[in-house]
């Protein structure tokens, strides 16, 4: 069921079962096929997406950068910050059962939650634009014969990452 599976996403699973049932009576489901195009750059996305079956690509540029499998959760920069959307999500799979919520309702609803700081932490977490020399380096998390993994921290976000140094 739709609130099985949300309650098992980082996004919502800190609400309580009254607050995921309006969440859920909110959503539209939709169903794509192979191919198609569920999100186009250039405009601004009007909600947030849950990826509840099949697989889609995340295409910047021309080329896959990212493979999501169901469950997933795409679009919380462009919910949270207005930004215009930069890449293209497509069904990679032969269906993907994709559920939306339209970005007023949810972000007035989110607000009064602490899912709103988790949906700040993803999307802090899908930034592509990050410069190495914005990372500082914290401490090592370990090492193998293929390189060493650092815990580093984003010098302005102070958003932590694991980045590993390939030998």
């Amino acid at each position: 069921s739709m609130m099985a599976l949300l309650s098992k996403m980082s996004v919502f699973c800190q609400l309580r079962e009254h607050q995921l049932r309006v969440v859920v009576q909110q959503a539209t489901c939709s169903l794509h096929h192979r191919s198609e195009y569920v999100v186009r750059p250039g405009g601004r996305c009007p909600g947030f997406f849950v990826l509840a079956a099949g697989v889609v690509h995340i295409i910047r540029d021309g080329r896959a950068v990212r493979k999501m499998v169901h469950p997933a959760s795409f679009n919380e920069r462009a919910l949270l910050h207005d930004e215009l959307w930069e890449t293209t999500v497509q069904v990679a799979s032969r269906e993907a059962e994709i559920w939306t919520w339209d970005k007023a309702k949810l972000m007035t609803f989110l607000g009064q939650s602490k899912a709103i700081q988790q949906l700040a932490r993803q999307a802090s977490l899908q930034d592509m634009g990050i410069r190495l020399r914005e990372l500082r380096r914290h401490r090592e998390l370990g090492s193998g014969s293929s390189g060493t993994v650092w815990l580093v921290h984003h010098k302005l976000t102070r958003t932590e990452y694991a980045l590993k140094k390939l030998a």
